[in-house]
C-alpha cells in the first residue's frame, strides 16, 4: 500500500470511530432525550470537520464541497432530532 492510500483507509477508519461513538452514545443515553440530541448534534459536527479535513487532506476542497457537507449534517440532525423527540 502506498501512503495515499493508507492515509484514506485510516480517515475513513476515524469516520467509523465517531458515527459508531454518536450511534452509540444516543443507545446508551436513551433515558435521557437531551444527551440524546446534544450526542447527535457531536457526530453530525465530527462527520462535517472530517469531511472538510479529509478535503483538504486530498487538497480538493471546495466551497461547494463545504455546503454539501454541511446541508447533509443538517438533515440527518433533523431527522435523529424528530425521532428522539418522538420516542
Amino acid at each position: 500500500m502506498n501512503k495515499k492510500t493508507t492515509l484514506i483507509i485510516s480517515n475513513y477508519l476515524f469516520l467509523l470511530i465517531i458515527l459508531f461513538a454518536g450511534f452509540w452514545s444516543i443507545l446508551f443515553f436513551r433515558r435521557d432525550k437531551f444527551i440524546q440530541i446534544f450526542s447527535a448534534g457531536l457526530m453530525c459536527f465530527g462527520y462535517t470537520m472530517w469531511g472538510i479535513l479529509h478535503h483538504v487532506s486530498l487538497k480538493n476542497l471546495h466551497l461547494r464541497i463545504v455546503i454539501e457537507y454541511i446541508v447533509f449534517a443538517m438533515i440527518v440532525f433533523s431527522i435523529l432530532t424528530i425521532l428522539i423527540a418522538r420516542s
